[in-house]
């Protein structure tokens, strides 16, 4: 009887060692995925859902936004800049950890107020989108330094922008010589948001 139990108690010893060293390993495993690779795939990304970082989803000729991005919400950093969407959905206010969020180059005419939730958001990339007026909300974004609406036809501002005094950067747009923005709310820009550096750049 003593015999069995010894037999039992070191079986079960050998086997709670033996799991703990694949859950090591698979930790082990994930964790350098995570910290080495930008997914630039939906589906390999869902073998890791807890350790996605990186999304680099471009030219992927998506017409909307991919709604599955949003399960992944340890996401920092999401490119999908050269699709086709045109709508930024109120989900992604899944995705409070975004630190850098690129939309360039898409046929984006409507971004939902849901954005002033991203409290992490640090670069807003609108480039070349078909924007026409950004939501107030995106004043609630206290950490962002980085704004580019080059290429867009954006003509009025929040005026709760000047409330934004980390922003570091906002690119905006000249059009044979003249900016989109007017010139009143160019000195007003400059004026209230004096470390910010606002620059112009002529489009066709």
């Amino acid at each position: 009887m003593k015999v069995f139990l010894f037999l039992l108690v070191y079986s079960l010893l050998i086997v709670g060692c033996s799991m703990k060293q694949r859950l090591v390993q698979q930790q082990n495993i994930n964790h350098e995925i995570c910290d080495t690779t930008t997914f630039s795939s939906i589906a390999e990304a869902k073998k890791y859902p807890h350790c996605v970082k990186l999304f680099y989803l471009r030219e992927r000729e998506y017409l909307n936004f991919p709604i599955e991005v949003i399960k992944f919400t340890e996401v920092e950093d999401l490119d999908l800049a050269f699709n086709k969407i045109d709508t930024l959905p109120k989900e992604i206010k899944a995705l409070r950890r975004l630190k850098y969020l690129n939309l360039s180059h898409c046929s984006l005419s409507y971004i939902s107020p849901a954005i002033g939730t991203l409290d992490s958001l640090e670069e807003l990339g609108l480039v070349y989108t078909k924007i026409t007026h950004l939501p107030s909300e995106i004043c609630k974004l206290k950490q962002l330094r980085s704004l580019s609406l080059v290429g867009t036809n954006i003509a009025t501002l929040p005026d709760c922008i000047c409330e934004m005094k980390n922003l570091e950067s906002l690119g905006l747009s000249y059009h044979k010589g003249y900016p989109h923005i007017d010139s009143v709310q160019i000195k007003k820009l400059k004026r209230c948001l004096p470390n910010t550096y606002i620059s112009f750049y002529e489009i066709d």
